[in-house]
């Protein structure tokens, strides 16, 4: 099912958004003043992410720009705001200007659109900034709907990824 009213906000995470995060659905809640669904986190995000989003914030500096997003779904007016998931760059562009995206929602909220609005709104982001010649994202073969959002927001097929049955796609933005 699709539901494209929902309108989601990508909510850069901070020092604080991140260390709630650790402490818990009730904490990351109050932090980011939504719902937390009880199926969180999605599966992808660990805590070896969220302590490596943590460790770049605090350092701060150029790449703490392009790290970790909170995807928060504002879908109607009887709909609280809810955390879905996380989206985000994994890093600063390479000097050949490829930019590498990520993304993961929770179960709950799976097969509403939200993942494919999530990557339209990184490939905007990617599109504005300079030098970006390319975004690339990583899917697993076997997680049908995954290849899917990157197929219908232009992403093409390039090859194997890093890992056994995880596939590379790409969209050429030059």
């Amino acid at each position: 099912m699709s539901d494209d009213s929902s309108r989601i906000e990508l909510v850069p995470a901070t020092e604080e958004s991140l260390e709630a995060a650790l402490g818990g659905r009730g904490s990351l809640a109050h932090a980011l003043q939504a719902q937390v669904p009880g199926d969180w986190p999605p599966t992808q995000y660990t805590a070896r992410l969220v302590n490596r989003s943590l460790e770049i914030v605090r350092r701060g500096g150029a790449a703490a720009a392009f790290h970790l997003h909170f995807l928060v779904v504002d879908g109607h007016a009887h709909s609280p705001r809810t955390v879905a998931g996380v989206a985000g760059f994994n890093g600063p562009p390479l000097p050949d200007g490829t930019l590498e995206i990520g993304y993961a929602i929770v179960d709950s909220m799976q097969r509403q659109g939200l993942a494919r609005q999530a990557v339209g709104l990184l490939v905007e982001r990617a599109r504005a900034l300079p030098g970006v010649r390319c975004v690339i994202a990583y899917a697993l073969r076997d997680v049908e709907s995954s290849l899917h959002v990157l197929e219908r927001n232009g992403f093409v097929q390039t090859g194997a990824g890093p890992d056994p049955g995880v596939l590379r796609f790409a969209l050429e933005l030059a």
